[in-house]
């Protein structure tokens, strides 16, 4: 790849999850997964939100689990109820966290 210069560059790019959320703010809740493109260049990252994905609320979804470290699925699912469950449970956590105090050096 070129650049203003004309230097060399090499580059790997990868996606990943920038944001995941749910979105409770309508009549459905709804999933939204916001996608970011990565693109190392040296010392620097770039990184540029590429997509957007969202996935209403319905009972009837289960969400099949991958492992995170081979990317193969793992033959269980997650009901999207108690991905909710968990997620609200996240979120009363958080209200009530106290991050631990640390003493000065």
């Amino acid at each position: 790849m070129k650049l203003i210069g004309e230097q060399d560059v090499n580059a790997t790019s990868y996606k990943t999850a920038g944001v995941i959320m749910f979105n409770n703010t309508g009549v459905v809740p709804e999933m939204v997964v916001y996608e970011d493109t990565v693109i190392p260049l040296g010392d620097t990252v770039i990184t540029q939100r590429t997509g957007q994905y969202t996935v209403p609320y319905h009972p009837d979804i289960s969400i099949p689990l991958i492992n995170p470290l081979t990317s193969e699925l793992t033959g269980e699912t997650l009901p999207i109820d108690s991905l909710m469950a968990i997620l609200y449970s996240v979120y009363a956590f958080a209200r009530m966290y106290q991050s631990p105090v640390t003493e000065p050096v």
